[in-house]
């Protein structure tokens, strides 16, 4: 075999070699991009399935919320009723019981926050899906705002009662139902008095309408919460379901 053939022979391997790490790093490359991708995928979807968990308890709650706030407000027209035309206290049913807290509705964001602060969002297929995501998190945070003013709006209400109750107290009380006094609810405290009484304070009976006015604002803003779940909700369903 000649130099020159021998020459030839070792570049034709050293570049059959070099091709054969080529094509093994690109290999390896793939593999570890089809990996990372499933990975991704993966993630994902465990993302979207643990939202759609969250959305369904979020929206079981605001139902149980809707329905204690339709309570409270229908307990306190009945008081109103009774303080402003009532003949005795027996016209009032012992079950009502108006009160002047509000339940706290939580809004599951958690997941949704996650898929924002870290970036996977970006890894969520559908851009119908990404949007919904986003727009989600700024209709929850205007539905707390304004949840947040009623709760102001009934806590204050809730002050001024405060404020006629202790009035009522020291006027008409005796000692030992104003030792009682900070354990009853707001109607049993009131029974313990004639109606002729209490109908002396009219911002007792104020604070009642005034509660049934905040619940009923609450209530509407609860219902329209319903919508941007149900519409993200509907969306998550779709994906999933596509995705099995």
């Amino acid at each position: 075999m000649t130099v020159a053939s021998t020459k030839r022979s070792r570049v034709a391997r050293a570049v059959g070699s070099l091709a054969t790490i080529i094509v093994g790093v690109i290999l390896a490359l793939a593999a570890n991009a089809w990996w990372q991708n499933r990975q991704d995928r993966a993630r994902i979807h465990g993302y979207l399935e643990t939202l759609q968990v969250d959305l369904r308890a979020t929206d079981s709650l605001i139902d149980k919320s809707i329905a204690q706030d339709q309570r409270s407000g229908a307990d306190s027209q009945l008081m109103v009723e009774t303080l402003l035309s009532g003949r005795s206290w027996a016209e009032l049913p012992e079950s009502v019981n108006p009160h002047f807290g509000i339940d706290d509705v939580w809004f599951r964001t958690g997941t949704v926050d996650a898929l924002l602060s870290t970036g996977d969002i970006n890894n969520v297929g559908s851009a119908t899906l990404r949007s919904a995501l986003v727009r989600y998190v700024d209709e929850v945070d205007q539905i707390r705002s304004s949840l947040g003013q009623a709760e102001t709006a009934a806590w204050n209400n809730g002050r001024e009662f405060e404020h006629a109750r202790e009035e009522l107290l020291a006027n008409a009380g005796t000692d030992a139902l104003r030792r009682r006094a900070p354990g009853l609810p707001p109607a049993q405290l009131l029974r313990s008095f004639s109606l002729a009484q209490v109908r002396r304070y009219p911002q007792i009976i104020a604070a009642f309408q005034l509660h049934d006015i905040a619940m009923a604002n609450r209530i509407e803003i609860l219902q329209n919460a319903k919508v941007p779940v149900a519409d993200l909700l509907g969306l998550l369903d779709r994906e999933l379901g596509e995705g099995r």
